[in-house]
Order: C-alpha cells, then structure tokens, then sequence
C-alpha cells in the first residue's frame, strides 16, 4: 500500500511531463530552423526620387531668349541690317542730291543698327560721315525783311527749302550755290553764293516786286 502511494505522486510528475511535451511540439515545430532565404532579384539601380525630380529641371535648359552674351540674336541681326541697308542707300542718295543734313541723320541711324548687327559696313558708314563733315558748308537764310515768306518759293540749286531750314540754316556741299527766290505775281530774284567747308555763309533774302504793289 505503501509503495502505491509512492508511485502516484511519481506517475503524476510523468504525466504532467508528457503533456508538458506535447504541448510544446506545436511551437518546436513553427520555430524549427528556418529555411534558407531565398535571394529576392532588384530592380537595376536607378536614380532616387529626388534625383529624378532634379533632373525633370535640369535635364532640359530653358529656351535661351538671346544667344551669348553681346551677340544678338540672328532674326534680330538680320533685320538691324536689312533696316540699316535701306538707311545706307538713302542717305547716299540724299548726299548725291545735296540734302546733307537728312543724309547725315539716315548715315547716323544706319551706323548705329550696323554696329548693333555687328556688320563690318558700320566703318563705310562712318567714312561717309566724316567725309560729309569735312566737305560741307551751311547756308543761313535771312527773311526777316520780307513779308509773307510764307508765300515765296526759295530754293538752292533747284531744291526747294523747307520752312524748317530756312529758321535753322541748310547743310550744303562746299562750292557755289544758287539761291533763288519767286512768289505769285510777283519778279524772281536769283544770287550765287560761295559755301566753304565748315563755314557759314550768310544771305539776306530781299522784298520781291509785286503787281498792285509800290
């Protein structure tokens, strides 16, 4: 009997340790070695995200709105000269036909698109100038004895003068001019007048005969 006794507490412990193992074989099971990770294939390297959204800026430069620094650009070149070939022609003509001073405002306009443009005829340009300084005179006109001027034709070589250079003075090639003067009615009156280079020749302009009138 006694030995019976002894053996219950011992079989209670055997038991107890044999659930015990059975109920832990679950969690030995689901923490048993693991298997060996299997590589995962990348993607090839790229750039980051930030490095994308800095090259989405700056991979294509803006449209540049002239080219390099002092030139102009093309279009713009191309037109300065085109307006600054028409400025050369008529000034030229103007010289020719003794209108000095409208020559010499188209030269200075012409000279200043051409040096805009960069084109080398910017120097002819500035000859013509110089030249025209060195061989021009200028005609004073003086009216302030005749009435009504307004209505009398004065002109030099054939050219009349405006009413504007005949208050300022005319720009003229150097040599001998004639001046001429008529009105309506009225007797014409002719006088040469010698201009030198960088000179001013003074004319007084005189009081025409007129019918009906003393």
């Amino acid at each position: 009997m006694v030995a019976m006794l002894s053996f219950r507490p011992t079989l209670t412990v055997a038991a107890a340790l044999l659930a015990l193992s059975i109920a832990s074989s679950p969690a030995r099971a689901q923490t048993g070695p693991k298997s060996p990770a299997v590589p995962v294939a990348k993607s090839p390297a790229g750039p980051t995200d930030s490095a994308v959204a800095a090259s989405k800026g700056a991979a294509t430069p803006a449209p540049a709105t002239a080219s390099a620094a002092g030139e102009p650009r093309p279009k713009a070149a191309d037109s300065r000269v085109e307006q600054a070939t028409a400025l050369h022609k008529s000034a030229a003509y103007l010289a020719r036909t003794r209108r000095i001073r409208g020559a010499v405002i188209r030269y200075r306009r012409a000279l200043a698109l051409y040096k805009l443009a960069g084109d080398s005829r910017a120097s002819d340009v500035e000859t013509a100038i110089v030249a025209l300084a060195k061989s021009t005179g200028t005609l004073a006109l003086d009216s302030s004895i005749v009435p009504d001027v307004g209505y009398m034709e004065i002109a030099v070589d054939g050219f009349v003068v405006s009413r504007r250079d005949l208050s300022r003075g005319i720009a003229l090639p150097a040599g001998t001019v004639t001046v001429t003067a008529r009105r309506p009615g009225c007797s014409s009156w002719s006088k040469k007048v010698k201009l030198r280079a960088r000179k001013t020749a003074s004319l007084q302009l005189p009081v025409l005969a007129c019918e009906g009138r003393l």
